[in-house]
């Protein structure tokens, strides 16, 4: 019997530890406090608006190199299907797709912030010598700024395709969700959903030089 069956046979929900419950909760109360955000935004003050705002620029930084980042390395339910379903709920939460995710984490761990080769290529996607000159890293305050720009969703998902089929299905899925999603929102309000992009990216871009 293998590793992952024998853990499947003795702990039928939670893969791990019933510790997980601490970071799956977390995860559930992180999406309901984006959805209550956009819901409520428009009977909070501007002086509000702007602290809610910065808290959930530090929310999606915390939960990509905590809650999602562990999800890749330990997944929290004993079930695929379960661990696909709270990818998802961390897709919408965070707005970009968790398999996607893994697949430039996973990237990272084997490039480990190498250097370009003779085409300029990179085996980690996010490595800070990716975009520096002579041999040396990318300054990084031009690093933090220009990340979450960089991303290139469509060699990710090929990247994907070609080792796994069936994820790279799932990150469509994990797109079109996030997209129905904050298109929905924005048609309830969207305002708050305008006012919330800058700091979108600025959580997006404490992630990466976290990273």
């Amino acid at each position: 019997m293998s590793r992952v069956a024998a853990v499947r046979e003795t702990k039928p929900f939670l893969a791990y530890s019933q510790w997980d419950w601490v970071p799956v909760v977390l995860g559930l109360l992180h999406f309901a406090g984006v959805i209550a955000l956009v819901v409520g935004f428009g009977s909070l003050s501007w002086p509000a608006r702007l602290g809610f705002a910065f808290a959930y620029s530090l929310s999606i930084a915390w939960s990509v190199n905590s809650i999602s980042h562990n999800l890749i390395h330990n997944p929290y339910f004993s079930s695929d299907v379960l661990n696909h379903l709270f990818s998802l709920l961390l897709s919408l939460t965070l707005g970009f797709s968790q398999v996607m995710y893994h697949l430039v984490h996973n990237r990272h761990h084997s490039g480990n912030m190498d250097r370009p080769d003779a085409d300029g290529n990179t085996i980690d996607f996010i490595s800070i010598y990716k975009h520096g000159t002579g041999g040396a890293p990318e300054n990084a305050f031009k690093y933090f700024l220009m990340s979450y720009f960089r991303d290139d969703p469509v060699a990710i998902y090929k990247a994907i395709k070609a080792r796994q089929p069936v994820e790279a299905k799932w990150a469509v899925a994990e797109i079109v969700s996030v997209v129905a999603l904050y298109g929905s929102l924005a048609l309830y309000d969207w305002r708050a959903v305008l006012c919330l992009l800058p700091f979108y990216w600025l959580g997006h871009s404490l992630s990466a030089v976290n990273g």
